[in-house]
């Protein structure tokens, strides 16, 4: 009984480094969902080089944003900062 009951304890202990890694890991998978979301509904081919290079630089604002900004407005910032990237690399949001 005493097993299940170590097991039970940690289990349900919060263990922020694992949750730190939990949320980085999570922030790739993020990024190539928007990536996605975006390049659809914006018809954009992009080369996977490039796909590559987003994914990496906007997982590394993430986590630069995750332990900066506090955790509902990082969430914002990290989909608002492809909107902002796009308008200024003169593709229209509205084109499609």
């Amino acid at each position: 009984m005493e097993i299940l009951n170590n097991l039970w304890l940690a289990v349900s202990t919060p263990n922020e480094t694992l949750i730190d890694v939990i949320l980085i890991i999570g922030i790739f998978i993020e990024n190539s969902l928007v990536l996605g979301l975006f390049t659809t509904i914006l018809n954009i081919s992009p080369k996977t080089f490039q796909k590559i290079i987003y994914i990496v630089i906007m997982s590394i604002i993430g986590v630069l944003t995750m332990y900066i900004i506090p955790s509902p407005f990082n969430i914002f910032v990290n989909l608002f900062i492809p909107i902002f990237n796009s308008k200024f690399r003169g593709i229209s949001l509205l084109s499609s």
